[in-house]
C-alpha cells in the first residue's frame, strides 16, 4: 500500500510538473507527458487544462509543523558538523524543545541520525546533542561507511539494482571484524552473494578502491556474478 501511494503522489506531482513547465520548456514538458500519460488523458500536455489548486487540501497546520521541523533538523545537522560528527554516524539522542507528532519526531530521528529524540520543554530554542559514542554506536557507523563505498563501487561500474555482485575485501583486524559480523547485513543491503577476504587484491575487479574506516585500511573489489 505504502508503494502504492507513492507511485501515485509521484506521477501526480511529475504530471502536474510537466504541465507547470509546459509554455517555457515544450518539448520537455511534451516528453514527460507521454511518459506519464494515462488512457482518457488529453493526446498532449499542451492540450492539458493548466492547473488548479485545490485550497481543500491544503494543511496549514501541517505546513507550519513541516517548517518547524525542517528549521530543526538543519539545527541538528549543523551542530554535527559543528562537533565533527559524520551524518552516517548514529548518535546517542537528540533533544528539543518542542512536541510534534509522531511521524514527525520520526522523521527528525531519522533525518538526525538519532538512536532517540528527547522533549524538553524548558529548553530555550535550540537543539542538544549527545553524542557519547558506545562501541555499538561505533560500529554501526562503520558499517555504514562500507557500505556507502560498496555501493558506490557499483554505481562506478554502471550496475543496475538486479546484478549481482561477490565483494572482494582486505582489511585491518578492526574492520575485518566488523565485516565477517555483520556479513549478513552487508550482502543484503549491497545485493551481493559473497564476502570474499583477498589479501592479494588480485582479480578482474569491475570496481575498486582503497578507503579508510576511522583510521583503519580497507580495500574493496567488485567481481559481477
Amino acid at each position: 500500500q505504502e508503494k502504492q501511494a507513492t507511485e501515485q503522489t509521484l506521477h501526480s506531482v511529475l504530471s502536474t510538473l510537466a504541465t507547470l513547465i509546459a509554455p517555457l520548456m515544450p518539448f520537455l514538458a511534451e516528453t514527460m507527458y507521454q511518459e506519464l500519460k494515462r488512457e482518457g488523458d488529453p493526446e498532449s500536455v499542451h492540450l492539458c487544462d493548466w492547473p488548479k489548486a485545490n485550497k481543500k487540501v491544503i494543511a496549514d497546520e501541517l505546513e507550519n509543523q513541516m517548517t518547524a521541523t525542517r528549521a530543526i533538523v538543519s539545527s541538528a545537522l549543523a551542530k554535527r558538523a559543528e562537533l565533527g560528527v559524520g551524518v552516517r554516524q548514529p548518535i546517542t539522542a537528540l533533544k528539543i524543545r518542542t512536541k510534534n507528532q509522531a511521524e514527525l519526531l520520526r522523521l527528525i530521528q531519522d533525518e538526525v541520525n538519532a538512536k532517540e529524540i528527547l522533549i524538553d520543554e524548558s529548553m530555550k530554542d535550540g537543539v542538544e546533542l549527545d553524542i557519547t559514542m558506545t562501541d555499538e554506536l561505533k560500529e554501526e557507523g562503520q558499517l555504514r561507511e562500507v557500505i556507502r563505498h560498496i555501493q558506490d563501487l557499483r554505481k562506478k561500474a554502471g550496475l543496475k539494482p538486479a546484478d549481482k555482485i561477490d565483494i572482494h575485501y582486505s582489511a585491518a583486524d578492526e574492520v575485518n571484524q566488523i565485516l565477517s559480523k555483520n556479513q549478513k547485513q552487508i550482502l543484503e543491503t549491497t545485493k551481493s552473494r559473497k564476502l570474499l577476504e583477498n589479501d592479494s587484491q588480485q582479480g578482474e575487479f569491475l570496481a575498486s578502491k582503497e578507503i579508510k574506516i576511522d583510521n583503519s585500511n580497507l580495500w574493496l573489489g567488485i567481481i559481477r556474478v
